[in-house]
């Protein structure tokens, strides 16, 4: 029977194309989920509001995608969660070491609800 190895290199070459791949996948989605705030947004500025957000979902433990795309939803209502004067209750959120990135996202989740409530439904991932 043969082994079949796989090399470090290998495996980031897919993760590498697992997030591109992701983000062409919200590039066709956000303006559908949030046309008020995508709907017109040229595709260059897509492209680069999402490799900045996916960045930050990522360092802050979103790395599943379900949960980078749940967290992209959030900022695409509320604006950036890092720097908005309108966020300041997302850094003890995003900051908290002992949440589990679930919890931390559905607690985001309930907070954009109240301020930002969707146009439209949004669907669970």
């Amino acid at each position: 029977m043969s082994k079949l190895t796989i090399r470090k290199e290998q495996i980031a070459v897919w993760r590498r194309s697992m997030w591109e791949d992701f983000v062409e996948q919200m590039v066709a989605e956000l303006p559908f989920e949030l046309p008020e705030r995508f709907g017109k947004t040229p595709e260059n500025e897509l492209r680069s509001f999402l490799e900045r957000e996916i960045g930050t979902a990522r360092r802050h433990g979103f790395r599943p995608l379900t949960l980078a795309r749940r967290y992209l939803l959030v900022v695409g209502r509320v604006g950036d969660l890092e720097t908005e004067a309108n966020a300041p209750w997302a850094e003890p959120i995003l900051e908290d070491e002992i949440s589990t990135p679930e919890r931390r996202m559905q607690e985001l989740e309930e907070w954009a609800a109240e301020i930002a409530p969707p146009a439209v439904p949004v669907r669970k991932a």
